[in-house]
């Protein structure tokens, strides 16, 4: 009787280790139907998103999709690679069994954790890794102003401000805070006026009735309640009259005389007609052109755009820088600008300058 139940007895062992043999074989013929990696191969391993600014609750991890793609030696994608994962913080849903590469090399794993952690995947000898940020510093965003039309405009007229530009490279920004401070506020509004719009509404337009000097600001604010420090700053002018646009043509080449018996050098290098006449003014007409030559004399023209000017240089070669200042009209009220002063408050100045040339012989 003992002797029978002590055969049954090892029976069922070996029954056991037969089981267990199969089962690691079967494992074992598992993990040699996925390739791995040669030792020079590439196993690429990123992660998407790769930082979290903020810290989650103990029992509230974050997720990081873990992107695997494995090169061959070649730098081409390989399919059907197995590899493992492992991570020093949090939990992947791998768990660390095998994941295989598709037909373009990729493997997809996700990362669950609280805490900085970093994924290694590795197939053989190769690995790669990834690390996954908590609470990293929230980057501030940064504000952009822009002012249609540019510089200054007309009283009565329309203003557009946007912040449209304005960025915020880890989130968005979901408040625009802007500030109009001017010397001369139009009655019944704030000074500075403040305006706060929500996300989405980054612009806004404005008529002002004053003659004015704008200090204009904006301050915007992301996501995670960062302001952009310093706010964006842009001076802006509500005039009664807008400015007048020089232009003083393109570079002349003057005529070089050597034996000029009128010159007190002897030389003189003369430019017939320098041009002023691609000068605009946008609301109203340009009176006067004063040519400055740049050799200590300058002339007041009025109502004709062009000029000549003849130089009495010491030697040659000799440049000179030529300025044009034009003067418009003003409100409409304004007479031509002489060369002893001007008496019209509201008249508009444009300035340019070009380059006369007086070659040696």
């Amino acid at each position: 009787m003992r002797e029978e139940a002590k055969m049954r007895q090892n029976s069922m062992k070996w029954t056991l280790a037969t089981v267990a043999l199969v089962a690691l074989l079967a494992l074992a013929g598992c993990e040699k139907t996925d390739p791995v990696a040669q030792t020079d191969w590439v196993v690429d391993v990123t992660a998407s998103p790769s930082s979290h600014p903020v810290v989650p609750g103990p029992d509230q991890p974050v997720e990081s999709k873990i992107i695997v793609v494995v090169f061959d030696a070649a730098g081409i994608p390989q399919g059907g690679i197995g590899l493992r994962c492992s991570t020093t913080a949090g939990r992947l849903e791998s768990d660390g069994n095998r994941i295989r590469t598709d037909s373009t090399g990729t493997a997809l794993d996700r990362l669950f954790t609280t805490a900085t952690a970093t994924v290694r995947c590795s197939s053989g000898a190769a690995f790669g890794e990834t690390t996954v940020t908590i609470g990293d510093q929230n980057q501030a965003p940064a504000a952009v102003i822009s002012i249609t039309p540019r510089d200054q405009q007309k009283v009565n007229q329309t203003v557009a401000f946007s912040g449209a530009q304005s960025t915020d490279l880890d989130g968005r920004i979901v408040e625009y805070r802007w500030s109009l401070l001017s010397t001369n506020p139009d009655p019944g509004r704030d000074n500075p006026e403040q305006l706060v719009f929500p996300e989405g509404q980054d612009s806004f337009t404005r008529q002002f009735q004053n003659a004015q000097q704008l200090e204009v600001s904006l301050t915007v604010v992301d996501d995670l309640g960062a302001l952009s420090s310093p706010p964006a700053v842009e001076n802006y002018e509500i005039v009664t009259n807008l400015s007048p646009t020089a232009d003083a043509g393109p570079a002349q080449t003057g005529q070089v005389n050597t034996n000029n018996p009128g010159s007190p050098t002897g030389i003189s290098c003369t430019v017939n007609q320098v041009s002023g006449c691609g000068s605009t003014d946008p609301d109203g007409r340009i009176l006067t052109y004063r040519w400055n030559w740049g050799d200590g004399r300058e002339n007041f023209i009025n109502n004709v755009c062009t000029a000549g000017h003849t130089y009495f240089p010491s030697s040659l070669p000799a440049s000179f820088t030529v300025t044009l200042t034009v003067y418009d009209d003003g409100d409409g009220t304004c007479g031509p600008r002489g060369p002893t002063g001007d008496t019209c408050p509201t008249r508009g100045t444009g300035e340019d300058t070009t380059t006369v040339t007086c070659p040696a012989p």
